[in-house]
């Protein structure tokens, strides 16, 4: 989805891409940086993640979060 950066706390006017994405609520924690990895926008917070597309993040990084998300949406 894409929204301003004011919608997850960030500076800017040019809009940025999210992605949600299912995350074990363990884990989650320490996933979060404020930066590349978010609280989940619009989704429950325990069980869900937003993953600035816009950042520096790799997309190594970003494969591995879409596959532990669908295999705990798939299980």
């Amino acid at each position: 989805m894409k929204v301003s950066p004011k919608a997850i706390g960030l500076e800017g006017k040019q809009k940025i891409y999210l992605l949600n994405l299912k995350h074990s609520p363990e884990k989650i924690p320490n996933l979060i940086d404020t930066d590349r990895v978010f609280p989940a926008y619009h989704m429950n917070k325990k069980h869900w993640i937003t993953v600035n597309l816009s950042s520096d993040i790799s997309w190594n990084a970003i494969e591995e979060l879409i596959q532990e998300s669908y295999d705990l949406v798939n299980s």
